[in-house]
């Protein structure tokens, strides 16, 4: 059932949440930003997302022979954006207005430009077979889509990847 909330506090209550899925040897931190607008979204829904979007972050830190990620940092950001906003990161298309964005960040391996056009669709996985289950991000992107919102990436191979929701201010209609 679709709740009106404040993105900032529903990712501050999930805090324990997230750091369990990266682990101790990530560094996560969440920012705020002032002024968030509401949302009207269905909250299990959103964790979903996040969850999903950590551990792809936590994986994408972790060396693929094993061991302890170097220098891994998962940082979730929560703030107002604008249409404006989003097209200028180069994500479109986007409706004008306002949104509560969240940004999910790693300093993981990136995201290789030859899966970064078809990450979102259903069954595809940037892993070897057998190892996990996929991206999950068709999902992901179902659950944001239907909340009328959008999900956009920027990655840089060996520098990380940043994953950005959209969700369209709630609005009390008179």
């Amino acid at each position: 059932a679709r709740e009106i909330f404040e993105v900032g506090d529903f990712i501050g209550a999930r805090q324990e949440l997230i750091r369990r899925i990266t682990g101790e040897h990530i560094k996560f931190e969440i920012k705020h930003g002032r002024d968030i607008p509401f949302v009207k979204v269905d909250k299990t829904q959103l964790e979903r997302v996040i969850v999903n979007l950590a551990t792809n972050a936590r994986d994408a830190m972790v060396p693929k022979g094993g061991g302890l990620p170097k220098d891994g940092r998962l940082t979730i950001r929560t703030r107002r954006a604008t249409a404006e906003e989003a097209r200028a990161l180069g994500h479109n298309p986007v409706e004008d207005g306002e949104y509560a964005l969240i940004e999910v960040e790693d300093t993981g391996s990136g995201i290789k430009p030859e899966h970064a056009a078809k990450i979102f669709r259903p069954y595809h996985s940037t892993k070897e077979a057998g190892k996990g289950t996929g991206l999950g991000l068709a999902t992901s992107y179902g659950i944001v889509k239907q909340s009328g919102g959008y999900i956009f990436f920027t990655s840089k191979i060996g520098v990380g990847t940043t994953f950005r929701i959209f969700l369209p201010e709630y609005t009390p209609t008179q």
